[in-house]
């Protein structure tokens, strides 16, 4: 069961997806870490997704031992194939 609302502490919204020409479905996922410092192409990035529930951490944010090193979103239908990083993608989020 996915979790909703109040029962996800710190999310930032649910999580895009779009899908090609071909139908493969891809994540679209912030190119910048949380907090806006680092651009997680060049700083390294894990993402893991569960119990509908998608996780973005910022390598570089979390070996600094900063306590807001990841974005939280909600997530729904399959898993995707592949993942894209966005400039534009979730801006409105930001602190």
């Amino acid at each position: 069961m996915a979790l909703r609302g109040p029962e996800l502490p710190r999310c930032h919204g649910d999580a895009r997806y779009r899908v090609d020409g071909a139908g493969t479905r891809a994540v679209v996922l912030p190119a910048t870490c949380r907090r806006g410092l680092h651009r997680l192409a060049v700083a390294g990035y894990r993402v893991t997704e569960g119990n509908g529930v998608l996780r973005v951490r910022c390598d570089r944010c979390a070996t600094t031992g900063d306590v807001d090193h990841s974005w939280i979103f909600r997530s729904s239908g399959p898993l995707a194939n592949r993942a894209e990083l966005d400039e534009t993608a979730y801006s409105e989020t930001r602190r």
